[in-house]
């Protein structure tokens, strides 16, 4: 379950910043505003997918533990240690990733974001200048037709 829960996570990490420059790609029309605020949206929700995984991660990890607290009392002591109780504690406790997650989101998430709304941004400027040639070269020829059939 653990896996699937991170594996969600993991996607939706991937699709948020796909899914808002898609989103930003096909609207008729689009601003810097629009764009910086997708992009702080993107961004945020990337980062809290990286948290929400790693509390996904330390929940189960716990959850592990605690079947090894026999008593409830939230010590462990006797019976309770065991080497597989010894080996979910150090599952708990020896992941210096899920120590510094909140960090490493906060450094990776604008990065990833900002190179793929970047693609989408060039995407959108080259579709939005096709655009206005096609208008302009529509308008152009229809001025001409107008002018030819007033002679």
């Amino acid at each position: 379950m653990r896996e699937i829960i991170s594996y969600i996570f993991i996607f939706a990490f991937l699709a948020f910043p796909l899914g808002f420059g898609g989103i930003l790609l096909f609207k008729t029309e689009t601003s810097i505003p629009k764009w910086f605020k997708f992009s702080i949206a993107s961004v945020v929700a990337c980062y809290f997918c990286v948290l929400f995984s790693v509390w996904s991660i330390d929940w189960h990890y716990k959850y592990e533990l605690d079947k090894f607290d026999l008593d409830g009392d939230g010590m462990f002591s006797g019976e309770e240690l065991t080497p597989e109780m010894d080996k979910a504690m150090k599952n708990l406790t020896n992941d210096t990733g899920r120590t510094f997650a909140p960090i490493t989101g906060a450094i990776i998430s604008p990065i990833y974001n900002g190179f793929w709304l970047t693609i989408f941004g060039g995407l959108t400027y080259i579709r939005n200048r096709i655009k206005t040639k096609r208008e302009q070269g529509c308008a152009h020829q229809s001025t001409t037709r107008s002018g030819s059939k007033s002679e």
